[in-house]
């Protein structure tokens, strides 16, 4: 009717259906004012470029009309990822230094209960199970109720971190037997693993595997992915929804996703994975450092990208990922689902153009209670004075 193209159309349609759900999230608080703002700015130019591309077109003088059509969107194809990473990379700066004080709040109350429980009893092996959580209380009583404590000489250490959780979570996992570590607020998806990664290497472990508190991971896959680990085959295992497997609870859409950045990954690693989004692996503790990310959000594909820069050995295994029993799923939030692939961008920039993050430390503890000093290769920082709050409690795991 108005004499658009195909391509137009699409374009058009596209766009209008994210103007649409922008403007729906800010009307329902979903969306804060500011990105609100932003993104139906953004997606209000790229319409009116639909409607209108003849705007551009002084741009490209001289080129065939066919020609100068498919440079125009490609225009704002790259205009749009442009802004929208520029968004991104603003949010991670406003973002990090507030986050490190949380996190650097949580691990100065858990320091003196994770030195006390860092001794390993003689003949054993220490696995670390590492469980981000927010708001899954559920599910995270069954999760931690199906998790070992001993396999033979493996000795199993069970370590929570409750990010922000406004429900019962934390209460549910102390009481469950996990050395519980709690951000003050909440910071994002990735931002547990790090402070979880701290408290792990401080309990001296060996291995650490890492699953979520959704009850999707099952637990009698954690020596499938252990087991290669034990036999040298491999510095990380990526427990696959894919190989060998066609799950059929996953959305059409989530799926492609997955599909499309683990081709991402593989292209710029060399590995030959089939799932770069999961979020149930094990890694040797001595390679945790090679991984650390920057991201604080989705953070698997910078995870698996300085994984790859670091000569980290990865392989998978396929493991069945069970239909979500409890909560909500990252993708809930219509502003999470809008900036995903900016923040995927970001994380890709990040990890070929900026060296790998600092490793966490503790925080110094009070000379008068400091009996000794924590590993000279990961000298203490001064705890970073901060308006937030944090804790930690532990018991013995006992099922």
């Amino acid at each position: 009717m108005l004499g658009l193209s195909a391509l137009q159309e699409v374009l058009l349609g596209v766009f209008g259906l994210l103007l649409l759900a922008t403007v729906i999230a800010a009307a329902v608080q979903r969306l804060k004012p500011f990105p609100a703002l932003f993104y139906s700015v953004l997606f209000g130019v790229v319409i009116l470029f639909c409607l209108f591309p003849g705007v551009l077109a002084s741009i490209f003088e001289g080129q065939p009309g066919q020609s100068a059509a498919y440079l125009r969107f490609d225009f704002l194809f790259v205009f749009f990822i442009i802004l929208a990473y520029a968004f991104v990379t603003r949010e991670y700066d406003h973002h990090r230094v507030f986050s490190q004080q949380v996190r650097s709040q949580a691990l100065a109350h858990a320091l003196p209960l994770l030195e006390s429980q860092s001794k390993v009893p003689q003949g054993m092996t220490r696995v670390v199970i590492l469980v981000s959580a927010r708001n899954e209380e559920k599910t995270i009583g069954d999760v931690l109720a199906g998790l070992p404590t001993q396999v033979g000489k493996l000795e199993f250490k069970t370590v929570v971190v409750d990010d922000g959780s406004t429900d019962a979570t934390p209460i549910i996992a102390r009481g469950a037997g996990a050395i519980t570590v709690r951000h003050g607020t909440s910071l994002g998806i990735g931002a547990p693993l790090t402070t979880g990664f701290v408290a792990a290497l401080q309990l001296n472990c060996q291995y650490l595997l890492h699953m979520d508190a959704d009850g999707q991971h099952n637990p009698d896959d954690l020596m499938r992915i252990l087991s290669p680990l034990l036999a040298g085959r491999a510095d990380m295992i990526i427990g696959s929804r894919f190989r060998d497997i066609n799950p059929t609870h996953l959305s059409i859409t989530r799926t492609f996703g997955i599909r499309l950045y683990t081709k991402l990954v593989n292209s710029f690693t060399g590995y030959r994975i089939t799932d770069a989004t999961s979020g149930y692996w094990g890694i040797r503790a001595d390679k945790i450092p090679d991984i650390i990310f920057h991201a604080e959000y989705n953070y698997a594909v910078e995870m698996l990208l300085r994984a790859g820069r670091n000569k980290v050995r990865l392989d998978e295994v396929p493991v069945v990922q069970l239909p979500r029993s409890g909560g909500h799923s990252q993708f809930h939030s219509i502003s999470l689902f809008l900036l995903y692939h900016p923040r995927a961008l970001a994380q890709i920039v990040s990890a070929y153009s900026h060296p790998g993050p600092k490793f966490p430390e503790f925080p110094r503890r009070p000379m008068e209670d400091r009996t000794h000093l924590i590993e000279e290769k990961a000298p203490s920082s001064h705890l970073l004075e901060t308006r937030v709050r944090g804790d930690v409690h532990s018991h013995p795991v006992e099922k």
